[in-house]
């Protein structure tokens, strides 16, 4: 595509990833209608090709650069990409500030100031607060505990995987939520706030204070 350059090198488990960002002065990055929102996230498509940076929050539109693709730490475990989520429409988020997370080597990372828009099935982050909301504020009904006290090990948040940011409003992400250890389980939705990016090593949270967990309870489903 004329004035797209997209050069990727890519070396298995663990070695250098190069990608060479498009010229995007010709193209203005649609914003009309999104919400406003303030946080962090990283991301979590499969391809190995990486995530595609889009002008409009739409499958078909202008792609202006890249994500670098998740890089493997071990035969299971990757860490993907960060970014900044600003905005959000149609289950697009608006993102900017994208870079990798722990790059192997310094003079091959890639990064994209932005902004820009991915699909929101390609973006989670780790869960710290256990509440899911039905809309975002931390006074609104809490629809269910990301919890379950009844099984074997007695699932916590860090027992539950993002699947997908659906829209944004302030610090609260609106997300597709569903138990790592029970894929007959139903995936759950609402609002979440307080969350970390760290893929590292685990987060480390301080629970709210005047919150009590719920004693003896079961995730539905």
């Amino acid at each position: 595509m004329k004035g797209l350059i997209r050069l990727v090198t890519l070396v298995v488990l663990g070695c250098g990833v190069a990608l060479a960002a498009p010229a995007r002065d010709k193209f203005a990055v649609v914003t009309e209608g999104a919400t406003s929102c303030k946080f962090e996230a990283y991301a979590i498509d499969p391809d190995p090709r990486g995530t595609n940076i889009r002008a409009a929050p739409r499958a078909n539109a202008t792609v202006l650069g890249w994500m670098a693709p998740r890089r493997y730490m071990a035969r299971t475990y990757s860490i993907g990409s960060l970014f900044d989520v600003v905005g959000s429409k149609n289950g697009w988020l608006l993102i900017k500030n994208a870079r990798e997370d722990a790059p192997f080597d310094q003079s091959q990372t890639y990064a994209f100031a932005g902004p820009g828009w991915i699909w929101g099935g390609f973006a989670g982050f780790a869960i710290g607060d256990e509440r899911l909301f039905a809309a975002p504020s931390a006074n609104a009904r809490v629809k269910l505990w990301l919890m379950d006290e009844g099984r074997n090990h007695h699932w916590t948040g860090m027992d539950f995987d993002i699947t997908a940011i659906h829209a944004c409003h302030g610090e609260f992400a609106e997300v597709s939520v569903r138990p790592r250890y029970d894929k007959r389980a139903r995936t759950q939705r609402g609002w979440m706030f307080n969350f970390c990016t760290l893929q590292l090593t685990p987060c480390d949270y301080p629970y709210p204070s005047g919150v009590d967990r719920p004693t003896h309870y079961k995730f539905p489903g």
